[in-house]
């Protein structure tokens, strides 16, 4: 009976360290993914927050779209968003009601011949986010 409790014991050892790597190896290429997405997320997400302020403030005034991308870009130095291209943004004004289209999309390298792409596309008007 000893001899059985001994050989279930070994087949019960736990992970082998092939499977062990393979959980690492899967964990470190999620991680190296994240860091590399996740501060282009919050650079849109502030992008998206400034321009949103910007329309809030200019909800009822004359504002000329020129005035408006030269306001954008003034704050978006501000806060540190150094990347963002006058393209990205495009401001219309239609009855006096100012409106926009943010769509750009940023590349990144993740290994080697590997590139991650991420697209943004938001509508804005006076009201808020379409």
């Amino acid at each position: 009976m000893s001899d059985r409790k001994a050989v279930l014991r070994y087949r019960q050892a736990g992970v082998s360290i092939m499977n062990m790597m393979v959980v690492l190896f899967f964990a470190a290429a999620i991680l190296s993914v994240s860091l590399k997405l996740v501060p282009i997320y919050i650079d849109n997400r502030t992008i998206e927050t400034v321009i949103e302020d910007l329309f809030r403030e200019s909800a009822g005034k004359r504002v000329a779209a020129e005035d408006f991308k030269d306001s954008l870009a003034k704050r978006l130095s501000i806060n540190n968003i150094r990347d963002f291209k006058n393209e990205y943004f495009t401001v219309s004004q239609t009855d006096g009601r100012l409106s926009g289209v943010l769509k750009y999309e940023i590349r990144v390298n993740v290994f080697r011949n590997i590139d991650a792409v991420v697209v943004f596309d938001r509508e804005f008007d006076e009201s808020g986010r379409k």
